[in-house]
């Protein structure tokens, strides 16, 4: 039996957004854990419409006081594609070398104090756009940008040694995969998947390697 006190950090995804079940994925990631044996406790630290810059302001007080030195601990990131959406007459609610830069110092200092698992944005539907995206953009910008960020945040992740899961990929190339969560985002609102979406990244998390050392202790 492994334990361990995760604080998930992120956006309106990590907070599970019109999941019904009110569990997200860093719920049925745990719940699974625990029924496998294994004493975990969930702290869902994600918050609607977050940027990077958003949450580097808070998180380090939000998982100081959850995660104390006495007991095993371990601090997952999820965060970005707000960072690409365009708002107020910018081009960028947060201008990606500022995203980069951002998400190292974050993981960069986690990784001092506690374990660190790091994963991608999801893409939102294809050619979904905010209200106050600016009419020339290319039709799908999000993803566009979305696709850029994942890679420079995968080459951050490799620098910094932290495994790092991109989930953007497989949802965007993988047929079946793809189809499954096209379907719980239409479901939803084109940027957040109902129950279904939410199912579909914990399992994809679940098969990963670093959540498995993570369960192996």
């Amino acid at each position: 039996m492994t334990e361990l006190r995760i604080c998930f950090v992120g956006d309106s995804i990590t907070q599970g957004t019109l999941d019904d079940t009110a569990l997200g994925w860093p719920g049925r990631l745990v719940a699974s854990a625990r029924r496998k044996g294994h004493d975990f406790t969930c702290y869902n630290l994600g918050i609607r419409r977050d940027t990077s810059k958003d949450i580097e302001r808070r998180w380090k007080a939000e998982v100081t006081a959850r995660l104390p030195a006495t007991a095993p601990g371990g601090v997952v990131f999820m965060f970005g594609i707000n960072d690409m959406q365009s708002s107020g007459g910018e081009l960028f609610r947060v201008p990606p070398p500022e995203s980069v830069k951002t998400a190292r110092h974050m993981v960069e200092e986690a990784k001092v104090h506690w374990q660190v698992l790091w994963l991608s944005p999801v893409p939102p539907v294809p050619g979904h756009k905010t209200k106050d995206a600016f009419p020339d953009l290319e039709e799908d910008y999000i993803n566009v940008r979305a696709r850029k960020l994942v890679e420079a945040y995968a080459h951050v992740a490799k620098e910094l040694d932290v495994p790092f899961l991109d989930l953007y990929t497989p949802l965007v190339t993988r047929s079946f995969t793809r189809w499954r969560w096209l379907r719980a985002l239409k479901a939803g609102d084109g940027i957040h998947p109902k129950d279904s979406g939410y199912a579909l990244i914990a399992k994809m998390i679940e098969r990963w390697d670093g959540w498995q050392e993570w369960l192996e202790g």
